[in-house]
C-alpha cells in the first residue's frame, strides 16, 4: 500500500484534474501531483486563474508503476493474450491499472465535477476511451463511464511532464486549460447549432449562391471556402457565409462516376454561379491554405479568388513553432 496514493481535493470541486500514476514523490508524500510535474500544473493553473484547492485531483492509477512507467501495466497483445489479460477499450490493463480505472469512475460520480481535465493519454484513455492526446486535445468530449448521467465533460492536455520535455506545449496547453475553467462553470455540453447543407439539389445551390450574390452587391462580405480534390480534380466545395452557416456542393461523388450532376451543363451553370460569389469584387475570402486551393480554381475554372486572409499563413507568422494544420487551428480558434 506504501505505493498507493489516493486522490486530494474537495468533494464538491467543479473541476477534477486527472494525471496518469503517481511518481515517487507523490509515493513518498501520499499526495498526486506534487512532484516536478505537480509544480509546473500549479503555475500553469495559477496563470489562468484556477486555484488548485478548488481542484479534486486524482490519477487513473493510484499506484507507481515500476520504474515510473506505465506501459509496464499496458502488455502487448500478443503478452497480454499469454497471460489471459482480457482487452478494454483497445488496450490490455493489467489489474493495477483496472482497479485505477474503477475507482476514478467511483470518484467521477461521486463528486459529480462539470469538466474533467485529463492529463495525458493515460488519462484521455481512462475517461473517454479514446487515444491519442495529440488529436484529441482542446476537444470538449464526454465521459464514458457506465452509470454517469449525465455525461461529465472531458477536455484532454497535454501532461506536465510531457510539456517539461517540449516546452513549447505549454502555451497550448494553457489555452486548454482556459477552455476548462470555462467550461467548469456549467455542467452540459453545449454543442453550436450548425447549418450545414450538404449534397443540395441544383435548385438549392442556385438559390443560396443567389443569395449570397445578393449580398455581396450591397457590400463587403467575408466568406471562408474551402476545396477538397481527389486525383488532381476538383471534388466539392464548401462555402460558409457565417460562423455557424455553410454549404457543401459537391462535383464528385462514390456511387456516380460520371459525377454529381446530371448533365455537364447543369455542372457548367453551378461553376459559374460559384465563381460570381467567389470572384466577386466584395468577396473577402478566408481559407484554410488557400493558396493550393486557388490553383486549382485558376487551372479548371479560369479565375482568380478575391483571397482576403490565409488563415494557415496567419497563424505561422504568429505562432511559428506551432502546428498550422487545420485540425490544430481547429482546436485553439473553434468553440
Amino acid at each position: 500500500m506504501r505505493e498507493y496514493v489516493p486522490a486530494i481535493g474537495p468533494k464538491s470541486a467543479k473541476i477534477m484534474i486527472v494525471g496518469e500514476a503517481p511518481g515517487a514523490e507523490e509515493v513518498r508524500k501520499g499526495e498526486p501531483f506534487v512532484g516536478s510535474s505537480g509544480q509546473l500544473l500549479d503555475s500553469m493553473l495559477s496563470d489562468v486563474g484556477i486555484r488548485r484547492e478548488d481542484c479534486f485531483i486524482t490519477n487513473a492509477c493510484k499506484r507507481r508503476p515500476p520504474g515510473n512507467d506505465i506501459k509496464v501495466w499496458f502488455p502487448t497483445k500478443t503478452a497480454a493474450k499469454a497471460d489471459g489479460i482480457q482487452p478494454m477499450w483497445g488496450r490490455y490493463p493489467k489489474a493495477q491499472v483496472i482497479e485505477g480505472v474503477n475507482e476514478l469512475h467511483d470518484e467521477i460520480r461521486s463528486v459529480q465535477p462539470n469538466v474533467i481535465l485529463a492529463l495525458g493519454d493515460t488519462a484521455l484513455w481512462a475517461t473517454t476511451s479514446e487515444s491519442g492526446i495529440t488529436k484529441w486535445r482542446g476537444s470538449v468530449m464526454p465521459h464514458r463511464a457506465l452509470g454517469v448521467e449525465p455525461q461529465t465533460k472531458v477536455i484532454p492536455t497535454y501532461h506536465p511532464a510531457a510539456i517539461m520535455r517540449q516546452w513549447g506545449w505549454r502555451a497550448v496547453a494553457l489555452h486548454d486549460l482556459t477552455r476548462a475553467k470555462g467550461e467548469s462553470e456549467f455542467p452540459q455540453i453545449r454543442r453550436p447549432e450548425y447549418d450545414f447543407k450538404v449534397r443540395p439539389s441544383v435548385d438549392e445551390i442556385l438559390e443560396r449562391l443567389s443569395w449570397i450574390s445578393d449580398k455581396l452587391d450591397q457590400g463587403p462580405m467575408k466568406l471562408s471556402v474551402d476545396l477538397e480534390t481527389r486525383g488532381g480534380h476538383i471534388a466539392c466545395i464548401g462555402i460558409a457565409w457565417s460562423k455557424r452557416a455553410a454549404i457543401c456542393i459537391p462535383f464528385m461523388c462514390v456511387e456516380r462516376a460520371e459525377g454529381y450532376f446530371d448533365t455537364p451543363d447543369t455542372e457548367f451553370v453551378v461553376i459559374r454561379a460559384i465563381l460570381a460569389v467567389i470572384c466577386h469584387k466584395n468577396a473577402r475570402i478566408v481559407g484554410q491554405n488557400f493558396l493550393y486551393d486557388a490553383q486549382y480554381i485558376t487551372l479548371y475554372w479560369g479565375e482568380i479568388c478575391n483571397v482576403s486572409m490565409d488563415t494557415m499563413i496567419a497563424h505561422h507568422v504568429c505562432w511559428p513553432g506551432l502546428p498550422k494544420g487545420l485540425d490544430f487551428l481547429s482546436s485553439i480558434y473553434c468553440e
